[in-house]
């Protein structure tokens, strides 16, 4: 009996603090728009959305309604049919994107890349003291990941074709998720139908910088993770391990998806009684165990490769140095500012050095929050307004931009990269579907439905994400898989708001039908 009582306290935390994120990011969509421009200089830019809002509402309200009208044929159609015929349309946006681009990749992911072309010839130079690995060694996952492509082509369009394939596998397991849920095949093909519609992840497709394939290795571990909560399989606990691993092998801000499946599983072992309790506690303890193992065989074969012993590199304090500092708003707040480059590099590549310098300025960022608490509440205000109330996400500025020689050779193409009308039209439409993912995502809240287990990881893995992106280096792009990965619980509260406007208009219409007939 404590254990079930544990387990509703803290579901009933989660559910709160859930309720209370979702409903503010909302909020803030409702009012604020940010933007990114579209150059080299990454400059953010925030306006007021007051009136966008209230028209993106109605538009909302219309969405609905032509739910009502159309769900006796929407029920009727096959979700996987449907996945089939947006993955073929997908596929030819795709090909009419990549073949129309100059195949150019350029910052981080750039330099990556032709690392791993590089070492192909025997130059490890950028394993040396002040090269690019050496400085962050926590791209070797990604660089172990673009060696493996360029076994097939040293071209980065084999990037973007993996990226079409991973986007595609995505969309799959998360309709997959959203059965594995509800088992409700309008709340299914609504799934499908918002994750085709979310236009970043599409256009990530030329963001060959390991968010896309490390992404889709987490949803394949929530996946896991959540059939693992209902079946207790070990070989879906393996998949889980595996996919997390391999997840935050790419990207470290995956280890938010790790800690989100650990805490979920722990929940799990919370609800249940007897000798199940240990099955996700094992589980849990072989996640925590196993999580790094990935990122640690990466990092063994290129030290033996190379015959270079690889250190911590740039110490992750002085992104959270740039990430809280108040002053900071060089591109926008809490935006890159190079301090993390310049300090290591000043401190003659000396991590130990360079991470107390970083601390030192923490503590001064901290104190400074202290002592100018409104100053501070306005930065992390649009700090946050800048990452989650962007509706791109960056996914249009990380590809090609003519400012940085990356050119583009169709009209449409020019106006979407050169932040033209076209840019700007999916750019409202995206910030419906934003509006339409947290908003449908509090009626779930809202709903009975919570109360249900599995839903909990992504919740969690939303959570998280809100908490780190702001203390850590403001960046839009990164947002993407948080926004995403909520919306099987969207599908659910649209369908939900669908059924009770349908059920009022059939209530409304039966009032009228009688009073005629008196």
């Amino acid at each position: 009996m404590k254990r079930f009582t544990l387990y509703k306290l803290f579901h009933t935390a989660l559910w709160a603090i859930a309720f209370l994120c979702t409903y503010f990011i909302f909020f803030l969509n409702f009012i604020y728009n940010a933007s990114v421009s579209y150059d080299a200089y990454e400059k953010v830019s925030i306006d007021g959305f007051l009136l966008g809002g209230h028209l993106l509402l109605l538009l909302a309200a219309a969405i609905v309604l032509l739910l009502v009208f159309f769900k006796k044929h929407l029920i009727k159609v096959n979700p996987k049919l449907l996945f089939l015929v947006f993955s073929v349309m997908y596929i030819g946006m795709a090909l009419y994107l990549i073949l129309n681009i100059d195949h150019v990749i350029r910052a981080d992911a750039g330099t990556v890349f032709r690392i791993a072309k590089q070492i192909a010839d025997g130059d490890f130079s950028a394993f040396l003291k002040g090269g690019y690995i050496e400085r962050y060694p926590h791209q070797a996952g990604l660089l172990f990941y673009d060696s493996i492509l360029q076994l097939f082509s040293k071209g980065p369009w084999i990037s973007f074709a993996a990226n079409l394939c991973f986007v595609l596998g995505i969309n799959f397991f998360i309709a997959k998720i959203a059965d594995l849920l509800t088992q409700d095949r309008e709340v299914i093909l609504i799934t499908v139908i918002l994750s085709f519609s979310f236009l970043p992840q599409f256009f990530f497709i030329l963001f060959a910088y390991g968010l896309t394939p490390g992404f889709f290795f987490m949803i394949l571990g929530f996946y896991n993770a959540i059939r693992f909560s209902r079946l207790h399989k070990v070989h879906n606990a393996v998949f889980a391990v595996i996919g997390a691993a391999v997840a935050a092998t790419f990207k470290q801000n995956f280890l938010i998806g790790v800690i989100a499946i650990v805490i979920f599983w722990l929940l799990d072992a919370m609800r249940l009684r007897g000798k199940d309790i240990l099955k996700p506690v094992v589980a849990s303890l072989a996640l925590i165990l196993c999580f790094s193992v990935p990122s640690f065989l990466v990092r063994m074969y290129f030290e033996e490769k190379s015959d270079v012993k690889l250190g911590e590199g740039t110490p992750t304090v002085l992104w959270l140095a740039m990430g809280t500092d108040i002053d900071n708003r060089y591109l926008g707040p809490g935006w890159y500012t190079g301090f993390n480059y310049a300090t290591y590099t000043n401190s003659g590549y000396d991590t130990e050095e360079a991470a107390r310098i970083g601390n030192e300025r923490l503590k001064e960022n901290l104190e400074e929050i202290k002592e100018n608490p409104k100053e501070a509440l306005t930065f992390f205000k649009d700090k946050t307004i800048s990452q989650w109330c962007e509706p791109m996400f960056q996914s249009a500025w990380s590809g090609p931009l003519e400012s940085c020689n990356q050119f583009t050779h169709t009209k449409l193409l020019q106006s979407i990269y050169n932040g033209e009308a076209a840019a700007e039209r999916l750019a409202m439409f995206s910030k419906l579907v934003v509006l339409l993912i947290f908003g449908c995502t509090v009626l779930f809240l809202l709903s009975k439905k919570r109360d249900g287990f599995g839903w909990q990881v992504l919740l969690l893995f939303f959570i998280g994400g809100l908490l780190f992106q702001t203390v850590w280096e403001g960046k839009s792009q990164y947002i993407y898989p948080y926004v995403f990965s909520l919306i099987p619980t969207a599908a659910y509260g649209l369908k939900l708001v669908s059924d009770k406007t349908k059920t009022w208009i059939d209530v409304r219409s039966r009032k009228r039908i009688m009073e005629n007939n008196e």
